[in-house]
């Protein structure tokens, strides 16, 4: 869970798991949480709406993605590595750690090197992340 209630609580457990590797992590988001997505293929955008609801920010390059951190404070970003336009996700993990971001990361890249140098970034300024490949992801809003 990783917040229950109306304390905020780090990346500590999933709500199911299966066993590595072989099918999806749920991770129960709280609703009114803040959430930041960080996607270009349409086709995860939609289902990241899906699982997340209306409220939750999507955008698709790393400009947008700046501006909405520093417009607002987020509790969640969902970043993946490859945003096309020839743009990174650790770009956006960099301009994180600048800003002192103090919420949580759930990097859900397919690329895993990519994901480990983004993870890299954010662990050595101490910005609580987690790798959840998308294919293996599932969110729920509580």
């Amino acid at each position: 869970m990783i917040r229950s209630g109306t304390s905020k609580r780090a990346i500590t457990q999933w709500t199911k798991q299966s066993a590595p590797g072989q099918g999806p992590q749920y991770i129960e988001v709280p609703k009114n949480w803040k959430v930041l997505v960080v996607e270009d293929a349409l086709a995860r955008q939609l289902q990241f709406r899906d699982w997340l609801g209306s409220n939750t920010r999507i955008v698709a390059r790393v400009s947008d993605a700046v501006d909405a951190l520093r417009s607002e404070t987020y509790d969640l970003v969902m970043l993946d590595r490859d945003l096309g336009f020839g743009e990174f996700g650790e770009t956006v993990a960099a301009e994180m750690v600048n800003m002192g971001f103090k919420g949580e990361v759930i990097i859900h890249s397919a690329n895993p090197t990519g994901a480990e140098m983004i993870l890299r970034v954010l662990s050595d300024a101490k910005i609580k992340a987690k790798i959840v490949p998308f294919t293996l992801l599932g969110l729920i809003r509580s």
